[in-house]
């Protein structure tokens, strides 16, 4: 509560004391705070770029990369140097994401850099172990070399059992059999 003058006179010199003593420590919490999250934040962005410096030239294949968060992972790792393998069901969203990555690229590169990232797109449809399978193939035959695998496909539902067109239940494939099927074809090339 908020003291008035003429009651802040009422108090000895020992409250007035107390009173301000609280007022200075609140302030010097506040500067110690504040001076903590800056020197936390550059940290932190010191942290990011040597991890970004680390991605320059490297590939990496992003699984669900046409919306949500893949979407955002492929546009941070194309930012980072990286070259983005998109992977998704639509090939035109593929193409924005794509294009979206080259412009990451672009306006992310140190003057003097020579090596511009490449980024692609291959369709697929992660419902379909076969599919996976056949994408994999596709992405390990033009890329020999992959140094980093995200896998974001999945989606939001809580519908029961519904059966992909190989019999398997949607969300399992999708969240977990789609994704060891990448993992385990693409390890050659990881």
């Amino acid at each position: 509560k908020h003291q008035t003058g003429a009651s802040m006179q009422n108090l000895t010199k020992k409250q007035a004391g107390s009173l301000a003593f609280a007022g200075l420590g609140a302030v010097s919490f506040h500067r110690y705070r504040t001076q903590v999250n800056e020197q936390s934040s550059m940290f932190s962005a010191v942290r990011a770029q040597q991890t970004c410096r680390l991605l320059v030239g490297r590939t990496a294949v992003v699984v669900g990369a046409t919306s949500g968060i893949g979407e955002g992972c492929a546009l941070r790792l194309a930012e980072a140097g990286c070259s983005v393998i998109a992977v998704g069901r639509d090939p035109v969203r593929g193409a924005a994401v794509t294009y979206a990555c080259a412009e990451r690229s672009a306006s992310a590169a140190t003057p003097g850099e020579t090596a511009t990232p490449s980024h692609s797109f291959f369709q697929c449809d992660a419902f379909s172990l076969k599919d996976v399978k056949g994408c994999a193939s596709q992405i390990i035959a033009k890329h020999h070399k992959i140094d980093a695998l995200v896998l974001s496909q999945g989606m939001a539902t809580i519908q029961g059992f519904t059966p992909t067109l190989e019999g398997n239940d949607q969300k399992l494939t999708l969240h977990y059999f789609s994704r060891m099927a990448f993992a385990s074809q693409l390890l050659p090339a990881l």
